[in-house]
């Protein structure tokens, strides 16, 4: 029997990394100045996200920017920035049957809700009960449920007013379905700081126009779960107070969306953006505003594949091990470690990523292909990572013998230029397929060999994938 093969090469390199304070530039603070304003609903489209891919998302990256920075400001951008920053000015509020959140919200005016004159018994709008008991539901889950900490009260300053947990139902920008704003540290902990969620008033945008409440369900199960961020570890990021990379706190509060509302599937919007671009690597977060800013919402794949193969409960690990390991960005060794616990020392983030990267190889079309035990519960409604030769890294090899150059000098083929291009990021991957096998009479042997760049040796993993030509026995 003929077979085929698919060698997979994938590349880890943990490198830790510290936060290192940045000066904040004139042009900095006036672009995030402009970006608050439009995340906020009160100024128009900035220049530096007129290239950026229109899908919602998360607007927690922006207000988390202003949360840290908030010492840094200088000149008239710390008192424009600050005015922007304010808790949103509402007139009504409703607390949760729960008794744990206060919903605020206007009938009127631009953040008018949704359905305002929509009214029950209790004069309050349809959709603010609504959402109260969303919010409920969430806290229930993710509180109760998965066993993460409440998120810290904010009763002891000014601003919070009471113990209760204050989301706002706002006008937001276009791209944006809400935002978990950061405000004090904690006096108990330098990791820990209290939190509100703003959401958007109506999301009147596609595929939710007209059906507001699961866009409601997403955006609290993810945003409540960042609240719970803030207070566990707000100091989990990498980079500095200009460039703060939250690639775990999306990743994981996107999973949070799917674990809690199953049938959603939101985050199906955002897969092309990680299938797409095998090459990019988990810990990417992008400042480009181009559609690789969407990666690590797309990046959920990867603790839904720990999900999978361990349980739910090892995100909770990975968040405590952050927490526990200090100050600062943990999360591959706070992966690392809590995989190996899972596995009983079988497998650590190295090998774990291995096996996740044959796992987005099994998608859409090539499911039926997948080995057992090889392929996500919905991977047949996930992107291909794409066989077209150009703008991808599934490499088609059609010579024999085999051999793969990469990363050649300057001179050397064009065709092999490409590679040098898109070699993998730290826990990113590239696919070869190998088309040619037919014409191996025996065995094939795969020798592969690491390479430096500048000061830092790559550090390669190999896998190879067999499965059966087409129409062959």
């Amino acid at each position: 029997m003929k077979k085929r093969f698919i060698p997979l090469f994938a590349a880890l390199l943990i490198i830790g990394q510290a936060i290192v304070a940045a000066e904040l530039s004139e042009e900095y603070q006036q672009d995030l100045l402009d970006r608050l304003n439009y995340l906020h609903g009160k100024g128009p489209l900035p220049v530096s996200l007129e290239n950026a891919q229109g899908i919602p998302h998360c607007g927690t990256s922006i207000a988390f920017e202003v949360f840290i920075n908030k010492e840094n400001f200088t000149g008239a951008y710390k008192s424009l920035i600050s005015q922007v920053d304010q808790r949103p000015e509402l007139p009504w509020f409703y607390v949760s049957p729960s008794g744990y959140f206060k919903i605020h919200y206007a009938v009127s005016g631009v953040d008018a809700v949704y359905q305002p004159t929509v009214v029950g018994g209790d004069g309050i709008p349809d959709y603010v009960n609504k959402v109260a008991d969303i919010a409920d539901s969430v806290r229930i889950f993710e509180i109760d449920s998965l066993g993460y900490p409440v998120p810290p009260k904010d009763g002891f300053y000014l601003e919070g007013g009471d113990s209760l947990y204050d989301i706002y139902i706002v006008n937001l920008g276009s791209f944006y379905y809400g935002a978990t704003q950061g405000e004090r540290t904690t006096i108990t902990s330098n990791q820990s700081a209290t939190s509100y969620i703003t959401i958007d008033n109506n999301f009147n945008f596609e595929p939710y126009t007209n059906r507001p409440l699961d866009a409601v369900r997403v955006t609290l199960a993810h945003e409540f779960f960042h609240a719970i961020h803030f207070g566990m570890d707000y100091t989990e990021y990498d980079g500095t107070e200009t460039s703060a990379r939250l690639y775990w706190w999306e990743m994981s509060a996107t999973w949070m969306e799917e674990t809690m509302y199953d049938d959603i599937n939101d985050y199906y919007g955002y897969l092309p953006y990680f299938f797409d671009y095998p090459w990019v690597g988990l810990v990417h977060f992008s400042f480009t505003h181009s559609p690789l800013d969407l990666h690590p919402y797309g990046a959920a794949v990867f603790p839904i594949f720990l999900t999978e193969k361990y349980g739910r409960d090892i995100i909770h690990s990975i968040w405590e091990k952050c927490r526990d390991y200090g100050v600062g960005p943990q999360f591959l060794k706070a992966a690392d470690s809590s995989i190996a616990e899972f596995s009983g020392g079988e497998y650590h983030l190295r090998d774990a990523f291995q096996e996740f990267a044959v796992w987005n190889l099994f998608t859409g079309s090539r499911v039926s292909r997948a080995p057992a035990g090889l392929k996500y519960s919905e991977a047949q409604y996930y992107p291909v990572i794409s066989e077209a030769v150009e703008d991808s890294i599934f490499i088609t090899h059609d010579k024999y013998p085999f051999l793969m150059l990469w990363g050649l000098p300057n001179g050397w083929p064009d065709s092999m230029n490409y590679y040098e291009n898109h070699t993998p990021q730290n826990l990113g991957s590239n696919y070869i397929n190998l088309t040619k096998i037919s014409l191996v009479e025996d065995s094939l042997k795969l020798i592969f060999f690491g390479r430096k760049y500048q000061y830092d040796e790559i550090k390669w993993n190999l896998t190879t994938v067999v499965y059966p030509i087409l129409g062959s026995m």
